[in-house]
Order: C-alpha cells, then structure tokens, then sequence
C-alpha cells in the first residue's frame, strides 16, 4: 500500500494503527508508543503524538508486510527553514524531499531500499526527519549508497 493517508476509509485506519502496533511489540517492545495498560496515564505528548497522527496526518502512507512509514513529498528549495515552515502542511503531489514523519520496519535497511527503489523513482533528491524538534537532511544519493 502506498497511497494518500486521508484516502484511506475508517476500516483501512484501523487495519494500519493494528499493523502499527503488531510492528511495534514485534521489532520495539519498549516503545512508548505501545500501548500498554497504563497508557492513557502516561506521557501526554506521545498521546497527542499519536493522535495527531491517526487523525490528522495529511501525507502519504507505504505499508507492507514489514514496515510501515508516513512521510511526506515537499518541494523544497531554502533548507531546513523552508521545511520547518511547511512540515504541518500537506504534502506536495511531486517534490524533491522526502520527510519521514513516523516509520516502524524490522530492517531499516531493506524498508529504506524498497522505498527508495519503488516509491521515488528518481525524483527525489533529499531525505528529511525531525526527531525531538531537529530537523535533518540528507542526500539521497549518498545516503542510499549505504543502504542499496
């Protein structure tokens, strides 16, 4: 699956907040992003986390067997300033960035190389991330040679 995530109906959400979690206990038993028992009693910004992206996530979502990841496409010419602006917005049809906004995978390097090889296609040049409010970016190129 590789396709817009606010095309997907209800049922489908659900089918990926499932696969989700099934990848999480399988590949990153102590993620906070779990949920557990106590849950709803524990960290509220990875509840809101969460929730923000379940409901509100306007982007793209590829899923398969062994990884799921939400990014988004960007058109981005100025940097990490240009992005940090743009991040919340939806993301572009075609576009020169990747922003990887949550992804789960057993392999990091088999998901990144299948997404490379079958999602991009050549029209991405950059890759992005933000973990704990910083923002990254990456050439592909260089980045896919470790992995490819």
């Amino acid at each position: 699956m590789n396709q817009p995530y606010q095309s997907l109906s209800q049922d489908q959400k659900i089918t990926v907040f499932q696969r989700c979690q099934e990848l999480l206990v399988k590949n990153h038993p102590k993620s906070e992003f779990i949920l557990r028992k106590n849950f709803l009693s524990s960290n509220q910004k990875t509840i809101q986390t969460l929730t923000k992206l379940y409901k509100e996530f306007n982007g793209n979502i590829y899923m398969e067997r062994d990884c799921l990841i939400f990014y988004k496409m960007f058109d981005i010419k100025n940097g990490i300033e240009e992005l940090q602006k743009r991040y919340d917005s939806a993301s572009d049809d075609n576009g020169n960035l990747i922003f990887i906004t949550f992804a789960i995978f057993n392999s990091k390097r088999m998901s990144i190389r299948r997404v490379i090889e079958t999602q991009l296609q050549g029209q991405v040049e950059k890759i992005s991330f933000s973990r704990e409010g910083e923002f990254k970016i990456y050439n592909l190129k260089k980045l896919a040679s470790k992995f490819l």
